[in-house]
């Protein structure tokens, strides 16, 4: 039987120091005591001295460099549409492109969205065959297209449909933020324009931050007119083989580029009609009212706001501006004409039936081939004959009978459509396939629809 230990440290102790497990375990913990004394001695004092309170009075304090400026305008007020596209989980919300909305709202431009912006999630994929029809309707209709930071790159289709709106005068804004998940290149290239990873910082002259930079170097275009010094709070560099529109200074520096370089983060295409811009935060408040920044949205806005684009036949009826009157060939064609008026209302075009066209308006022309005399005029200009066979610079002579035709031509601001068949029925099938789109199927080149196998009715 094993007696009871009187004193069970100094059992301990025999453990620790008598056996060689004891030994082992007590030299780290002696090099842990002695580190611990050093330390304190070393590093503690046991006081603490608060620092002196600085005493400053008012005129001393000095105004950050941050400081909101006020900037008003008086723009031109016009009318037209720009689309934003939303519909490729772009990343950023409406709330962050607000100073936008408030430019182009002065100038009397109306906004779309084209799906939904997805900064916070929330963003329902779209097929890209649905995405490209959804695309192909709203540039129809507008003058201007904004793409910013997409996460879904553009197809090879969707591409071609954005070059084809470009190339008609169409205007093109695209904004990248190198911080955000974004394939804004897969458009921006199309259009020799590459958005650079990584962003740009300046430890010299900044505001408040060195990610957050100025830039006061510029050159001479409508989109820098009357810019001194514009801050970005999170930009990156272009590159582009058109024209820069801005440039760093020699302290400005990039993440991923090594060496000093000017950087551009405002730039165009070589088609003045594509601008691209290296940040968006810039334009979110409360950093829109920093120094010229409410001034480059508004020249941003202006550029988008002033282009002049223009139409083709697939694009009816967008391109009826405000008003158009419908004159009829003969009293016969006023239901033909009341219905195609109806349906333009729905497109919220005032259409007017009456008896002869006004100088200077829009004009639709309906009519039989024995009417086509009364539009002699307009049919000439476009090249076209209208006889015992019907001829035009993009067909073979035709046959009239069971044909109709679809002219579009634009003079001095008009747009003239004249629609001629041979008969009732088919210039009824002319203007039903004009109201339900199905006239597309049947387009010859930008300005001429031809349809010889009308539907029966």
């Amino acid at each position: 039987m094993l007696a009871p230990l009187s004193n069970p440290l100094r059992a301990i102790g025999r453990f620790a120091f008598g056996s060689t497990f004891g030994r082992v375990l007590t030299i780290p913990l002696l090099f842990a005591a002695v580190y611990f004394l050093v330390a304190l001695f070393t590093f503690y004092r046991g006081t603490y001295d608060a620092p002196e309170t600085a005493d400053l009075r008012f005129e001393e304090i000095i105004t950050p460099l941050s400081a909101h400026t006020i900037f008003t305008e008086q723009p031109e007020v016009r009318t037209g549409l720009l689309v934003i596209d939303g519909a490729h989980d772009n990343d950023f919300s409406q709330n962050e492109v607000v100073s936008l909305l408030a430019g182009m709202a002065n100038r009397g431009i109306t906004v779309d969205f084209m799906g939904e912006p997805s900064r916070f999630g929330g963003f329902q994929r779209v097929n890209s065959s649905d995405r490209f029809a959804m695309l192909e309707s709203k540039l129809r209709q507008a003058g201007s297209l904004a793409v910013i930071a997409p996460r879904e790159p553009y197809t090879k289709e969707e591409r071609g449909l954005v070059r084809r709106f470009v190339d008609k005068g169409g205007r093109l804004l695209l904004i990248g933020d190198p911080t955000r998940s974004q394939q804004i290149n897969s458009l921006s290239e199309e259009f020799g324009l590459s958005f650079q990873p990584g962003f740009l910082y300046n430890q010299v002259d900044y505001d408040l931050n060195h990610r957050n930079i100025f830039v006061r170097d510029f050159f001479p275009d409508a989109v820098t007119e009357g810019l001194t010094a514009v801050a970005f709070y999170t930009a990156g560099a272009i590159r582009s083989s058109g024209p820069a529109l801005a440039y760093t200074d020699g302290n400005t520096f990039s993440t991923i580029v090594e060496g000093v370089e000017p950087f551009y983060p405002l730039a165009k295409a070589n088609q003045d009609n594509v601008l691209a811009v290296g940040d968006l935060t810039f334009m979110i408040p409360p950093q829109n009212s920093i120094l010229d920044n409410n001034r480059l949205i508004a020249n941003i806005a202006e550029f988008l706001a002033s282009g002049d684009r223009g139409f083709e036949l697939s694009d009816f009826p967008y391109f009826f501006d405000g008003g158009v009157d419908i004159v009829l060939g003969r009293s016969s064609l006023l239901e033909l004409g009341a219905g195609l008026r109806r349906a333009l209302s729905g497109f919220q075009i005032d259409a007017q039936v009456k008896n002869r066209e006004e100088p200077g308006k829009d004009l639709i022309f309906l009519g039989l081939y024995d009417d086509a005399v009364q539009a002699e005029r307009y049919l000439n200009l476009a090249g076209i004959q209208v006889g015992e066979t019907l001829r035009t610079p993009f067909t073979p002579d035709l046959e009239p009978e069971g044909a109709a035709l679809i002219s579009l031509q634009a003079q001095d601001g008009r747009h003239i459509l004249i629609v001629l068949a041979d008969t009732l029925n088919t210039l009824a099938d002319a203007t039903a396939r004009l109201e339900s789109g199905e006239f597309r199927d049947v387009i010859v080149s930008e300005s001429l629809g031809i349809i010889t196998r009308p539907d029966s009715g």
